[in-house]
């Protein structure tokens, strides 16, 4: 390969992958998350709302959801309800720039290793570290999404329990959410103080409640939602409704742990599966380092190896997780 081109690849992969690291550091330090205001004229342009107005409440819900959608979710949809779930600031066309940028630096280290070995080897290891650099951006959200989640739903039953409170002294539904807001840490009070503003900004109930379901991703929120505008429709005591979601929750969270308890063998089991092939090679370099070198030789059973270490961790991972 010629001189001046590898290092023109490797210059723009170095500040691809520069400004990619950079951003993803600024959003995880430097954002300013009190902004309330800003995220305001983000998150409710007309396209929002009419997104909200769409927003199914129940995962059972299919057939009518698709009709009231005129079909299914867009992938960009999606991808953006994933950002909102995880409590970030990004764009669909942030998070795929990063990956792309990521992923052609990682790419491009991987394959300075083997720059004299033949086109399949070179070609191999730069697909896997360009997989790898590029799932990068998205593993993150992923993460964050997952532990907002989690710590929203553990916030619920107490959130539930002073909406009770508050309702029996004689509060509207609007003065629960902002107690809410103000008496609880975030994420759950970033998400009803927003659905507050919203409504006196002027926005129906139905379709702030709405977005916040969308936006949480959490199943008890929607329940949540869906019992106060059925309460909204035909009356009911508010108070009580507030008490047995909290009771709910609770037994949401019992279940949960049997379940986690129940299947702690089956992800010991997926953790030394995972780690005994790795571990193996390192083994095997140590005593043989000669030996193993002749396994590098075979770009094609490497990654045959890589794509069985991934299926199975996937494989193993649908059995053990699943919701309820």
């Amino acid at each position: 390969m010629n001189s001046a081109v590898l290092s023109l690849m490797i210059f723009v992969s170095v500040i691809l992958g520069i400004a990619s690291i950079y951003s993803i550091m600024m959003d995880m330090f430097l954002r300013d998350r009190t902004k309330l205001s800003d995220r305001l004229q983000k998150e409710f342009l007309n396209k929002q709302r009419e997104k909200a107005k769409r927003t199914p409440l129940f995962k059972d819900f299919d057939k009518v959801a698709a009709e009231l959608r005129g079909g299914e979710l867009s992938f960009n949809e999606k991808m953006q309800n994933m950002i909102d779930q995880a409590g970030m600031e990004w764009t669909v066309g942030k998070l795929m720039g990063m990956s792309v940028g990521l992923g052609i630096f990682c790419a491009m280290l991987a394959a300075l290793p083997f720059l004299t070995s033949d086109f399949i080897t070179l070609g191999i290891a730069i697909v896997i570290g360009g997989g790898v650099g590029g799932m990068i951006p998205y593993s993150l959200v992923k993460v964050k999404q997952r532990g907002r989640i989690e710590k929203m739903r553990s916030q619920l039953p107490e959130t539930f329990e002073l909406m009770s409170r508050v309702i029996r002294a004689g509060q509207t539904m609007e003065q629960a959410m902002h107690a809410v807001a103000d008496e609880f840490s975030p994420p759950i009070a970033l998400e009803f103080a927003l659905c507050h503003e919203m409504m006196n900004l002027g926005i129906d109930m139905d379709l702030a409640l709405k977005d916040m379901a969308r936006r949480s991703g959490i199943m008890e929120l929607r329940i949540f939602v869906m019992g106060v505008l059925i309460q909204k429709d035909v009356g009911g005591n508010m108070a009580e409704l507030m008490d047995n979601l909290s009771k709910i929750v609770r037994e949401r969270f019992r279940i949960n742990g049997q379940i986690a308890a129940l299947t702690a063998e089956g992800r010991m089991q997926a953790m030394v599966l995972m780690a005994l092939p790795p571990g193996m090679l390192v083994i095997m370099t140590v005593l043989n380092a000669s030996y193993v070198a002749e396994l590098f030789k075979q770009p094609i059973l490497l990654g045959m190896m890589v794509l069985s270490e991934g299926l199975g961790y996937l494989w193993i991972r649908k059995i053990v997780n699943f919701d309820f």
